[in-house]
């Protein structure tokens, strides 16, 4: 049984989210920012007066996707350390959404072009989820960016797997157990190729299928004792292969893929479900809806609050005829209006 009202109630544990208050300006480093280098947000948004818009999103998702590219691919044998341009292209990433910009959730949301290419595109969009998870945690800049590495990387350990991840079938009860190393494997790749990589960024790739309730691998941790970058990347990771085609399955809409993960919201806990949902949403920004009316919508802002009743562009009247303009309405100003359900669009 889909029970929302589960996912907001309090968590008991006492944390530490931070503040957003307080940023680091300049482009994450592998080191803990120093003092004089913190800005507020406010601060550092009207000082750098780019527009996210959706040219410049496509270009930072593509340059993460040149860098998910050229790592997954590399000779993993040794030494190669991230480079400033890698840590600068995740930085971007943080930035556009610092700004608040969705337009990277646009472009996350697409099916993947080519099946091959599904890891590349796979982690770039979970280190972008990840790090979105992140700020509304709290997090400060130089945590999201060890975050986003963390994320950008941790499927690092599949490339040693590819006979598996190229399999157009469900694995076997053997394949399963061969790929379940993979996140140790990763860890150990890690400390091979980028020595110095912070020991919150190695954990976070070796706990990341770990569960909440002790049901993950490789070494079935329970609660505190799973990285919260694990925890984060944990979900996102599953949350992202789902809305994504895979070879013995279909795309999964946003709402069924967020009703699954609910179902065993055990595995993750409730605060990082509570903020996937304030912070992804039930109904991401970029997804097409149909409403009670047989109006086809494209969702353009959450309500955190509301997360069933978005804010969204009515594109197509009931009969299916595109209008010259869209019509903006926030249904939670609509009483008389609610989500059908998800369908394809764009």
């Amino acid at each position: 049984m889909f029970n929302i009202s589960e996912v907001f109630k309090k968590a008991k544990e006492d944390k530490d989210k931070g503040a957003l208050s307080k940023n680091d300006a300049g482009p994450v480093s592998m080191q803990p920012p120093r003092m004089e280098d913190k800005v507020s947000l406010a601060s550092f948004i009207d000082k750098d007066p780019e527009i996210i818009d959706a040219p410049r999103a496509k270009e930072i998702y593509d340059e993460a996707l040149l860098y998910a590219r050229m790592i997954y691919d590399s000779d993993l044998s040794g030494e190669q350390p991230l480079d400033n341009d890698f840590i600068k292209a995740i930085d971007k990433i943080i930035v556009a959404l610092l700004k608040r910009s969705k337009e990277l959730f646009k472009l996350l949301l697409k099916a993947y072009p080519e099946r091959e290419d599904y890891i590349y595109y796979h982690v770039v969009n979970v280190c972008i989820m990840s790090v979105e998870l992140g700020i509304g945690l709290g997090y400060d800049r130089n945590k999201l960016g060890e975050l986003g590495i963390a994320a950008l990387l941790h499927d690092i350990g599949q490339t040693e797997y590819s006979d598996l991840t190229e399999k157009r079938e469900r694995f076997t009860k053997n394949d399963y157990n061969r790929i379940k190393n993979h996140p140790n494997r990763g860890a150990e790749i890690l400390g091979l190729i980028a020595k110095g990589l912070d020991k919150k960024i190695i954990d976070a790739i070796r706990h990341e299928h770990e569960r909440y309730d002790g049901s993950g691998y490789p070494q079935g941790l329970k609660s505190r004792d799973i990285s919260e970058y694990a925890r984060i990347i944990g979900v996102v990771d599953v949350y992202e292969a789902m809305i994504h085609k895979r070879p013995y399955r279909d795309t999964m809409t946003p709402l069924d893929t967020m009703r699954a993960i609910l179902d065993n919201k055990k595995a993750y806990g409730l605060d990082i479900l509570k903020c996937l949902i304030e912070n992804i949403g039930i109904f991401p920004v970029g997804t097409y809806v149909q409403l009670n009316t047989k109006q086809i919508s494209l969702v353009v802002k959450g309500n955190p609050k509301s997360p069933f009743r978005p804010v969204v562009d009515i594109v197509s009247d009931a009969d299916g005829s595109k209008l010259n303009a869209p019509r903006t309405v926030d249904l939670t100003q609509s009483s008389m209006l609610f989500i059908d359900k998800c369908v394809k669009g764009g």
